[in-house]
């Protein structure tokens, strides 16, 4: 949270979420980010389908089909199920991601 915080403070940062795959979640999302992103307002959350819509300067994902047709800057957050996929940039931790923006 601090430095997605410290992030928000010299960039114009949104949250994407897939969320309309499973559509009852996105109350539950909403009241998460809520109590734990208060500092990003609702205007800046995407709730979407597919997140190659989007546009912008970097996308941040878990998931590296996300990242295949995105127009900018695209890095792969490491998590178990993506362990083994190559031919991303890679950030292991928040701390990490941290350090790719000052």
């Amino acid at each position: 949270i601090a430095i997605l915080e410290q992030l928000a403070t010299k960039h114009e940062v949104y949250i994407a979420s897939a969320a309309m795959q499973f559509p009852n979640s996105l109350e539950e999302k909403s009241n998460w980010l809520d109590e734990h992103f208060s500092f990003i307002p609702w205007q800046n959350r995407i709730l979407c389908g597919h997140k190659h819509i989007l546009k912008g300067d970097v996308l941040i994902d878990d998931r590296s089909y996300n990242l295949t047709n995105f127009d900018g800057r695209g890095i792969l957050f490491t998590s178990p199920h993506n362990i083994n996929t190559e031919g991303f940039e890679r950030a292991d931790t928040w701390i990490e991601l941290g350090e790719l923006f000052k």
